[in-house]
């Protein structure tokens, strides 16, 4: 307990030289962005065609499995749900590449 104490009063004794640290060594922005809009807009324009990619693979796994069950339901049922799962992320990945279009420009037309 006296270690939790003693941690966070050292903390916060050295939280304001930890704040003010970047001013003072001269450290540029290394992201290039300036607001949060342009971080989480990069961030989808990085990730997104990375997961469309892996839900396409994925759908045509489900499809392979379907095709190769043989018969069996569990092996039929599996790709099933691989085909489900992979088009519920393929649709979460379609939502917010349109939501990192939408929000900017629903801010745009609210601010004017």
């Amino acid at each position: 307990m006296k270690s939790i104490i003693s941690t966070t009063l050292l903390g916060l004794y050295l939280f304001p030289f930890f704040a003010t640290g970047a001013e003072f060594t001269g450290l540029k922005n290394p992201i290039g962005s300036e607001n949060f809009d342009e971080v989480i807009q990069g961030v989808v324009g990085f990730l997104v065609p990375f997961g469309m990619a892996i839900s396409v693979i994925m759908i045509l796994y489900g499809g392979f499995q379907m095709m190769t069950s043989g018969g069996d339901p569990n092996k039929h049922g599996a790709g099933r749900k691989t085909l489900l799962w992979a088009a519920v992320g393929l649709a979460i990945l379609i939502s917010a590449q349109a939501g990192g279009i939408l929000i900017p420009a629903l801010k745009e037309f609210f601010q004017s």
